[in-house]
C-alpha cells in the first residue's frame, strides 16, 4: 500500500510541476482524505474488504462540434473493494489521461500597441494530440450477475461515477516529439472538474479481474466558447491484494 501511494504521488507531481505548490497539496490530500473516508465508512459496517490496482488503455475522445480521430491513452489507480454479498463497493484514486486527436492550424500573430495587426498561418491542419490529465475519485458500484461454486470466479456488471480533478493539459504535434504545455501563462483552457460515469462489465478470477468498457463524461470541460465533453473506451486489468 505504502509503495502504490508513493507511485502514485510521484505521478500527481511530475504532470503538476507548473502549477500552484498550495493547490496540488489541496488536491492531493482532498483525494487521499475521500478514499480513506470511503474505506473507514464502510470498514464500520464490517463488511469484508480487500484492495485492489487497476491498470489499463482508454480509447479517448471529445464530444465536440469539430473534427477528430480517438487518441489512446492510460489509466493506473488503486481502489479499496468491500464486498456486500453479491452487491460491491470500490473507492480510490485514479490517474487518468484523456484528450483526442484533431488538425489544428499554427498562427503567426504581429502585435503593436497590445494589438493584433498582422496574423499568417504558418502550419495548416497539422495532426496534433490534445492530452488532459486528471486524477480520479470513482465509486464503483458493482452486481454479482454470475458465479461459480467451486471457486471465487465471477461476472459483475458496474456503474461508476467518478469526479476528476484537472492536472494538467498538453498538445502534441504531428510527429514532433516536443511536448508544448498550456495553462501556464494563460488562462485555463479546461474547467477544473471532470464529472462522468462508467458502464462495463468484468469476469473475476482467482486475484485477476479484466474489466472494459465506456465512459461518459457529464460537465463541459472547455472553459471558452466551445462545448466539449470527455468520452472514452476503457479496458484493464485489475489485481486483489489479500
Amino acid at each position: 500500500m505504502k509503495y502504490f501511494i508513493n507511485i502514485i504521488f510521484y505521478i500527481f507531481t511530475q504532470t503538476t510541476k507548473n502549477q500552484s505548490y498550495n493547490m496540488k497539496r489541496l488536491c492531493f490530500i482532498l483525494s487521499i482524505s475521500v478514499a480513506f473516508f470511503t474505506n473507514s465508512i464502510v470498514s464500520v459496517a464490517q463488511s469484508k474488504s480487500n484492495f485492489v490496482v487497476k491498470a489499463g488503455a482508454n480509447i479517448n475522445y471529445f464530444d465536440a462540434n469539430f473534427k477528430q480521430r480517438s487518441n489512446l491513452g492510460y489509466h493506473l489507480g488503486g481502489l479499496f473493494s468491500f464486498n456486500l454479498n453479491s452487491f460491491r463497493i470500490q473507492s480510490g484514486l485514479i490517474y487518468i489521461k484523456r484528450g483526442t486527436r484533431t488538425l489544428l492550424q499554427e498562427v503567426m500573430y504581429t502585435v503593436e500597441n497590445h494589438e493584433i495587426i498582422d496574423e499568417r498561418i504558418v502550419h495548416e491542419d497539422y495532426d496534433s494530440r490534445m492530452v488532459v490529465n486528471y486524477i480520479e475519485i470513482p465509486l464503483n458500484l458493482s452486481l454479482k450477475v454470475v458465479g461459480f461454486r467451486n471457486n471465487n470466479n465471477e461476472v459483475r456488471l458496474h456503474v461508476e461515477p467518478a469526479l476528476g480533478v484537472y492536472i494538467s493539459d498538453q498538445i502534441k504535434r504531428g510527429n514532433d516529439k516536443r511536448v508544448f504545455l498550456l495553462n501556464h501563462e494563460e488562462p485555463n483552457y479546461y474547467e477544473e472538474l471532470n464529472i462522468g460515469i462508467k458502464f462495463g462489465a468484468s469476469f473475476k478470477v482467482g486475484q485477476f479481474e479484466p474489466y472494459a468498457g465506456y465512459d461518459i463524461g457529464i460537465n463541459d470541460i472547455a472553459a471558452n466558447h466551445y462545448e466539449i465533453r470527455n468520452r472514452s473506451v476503457y479496458l484493464g486489468l485489475g489485481y486483489y491484494i489479500h
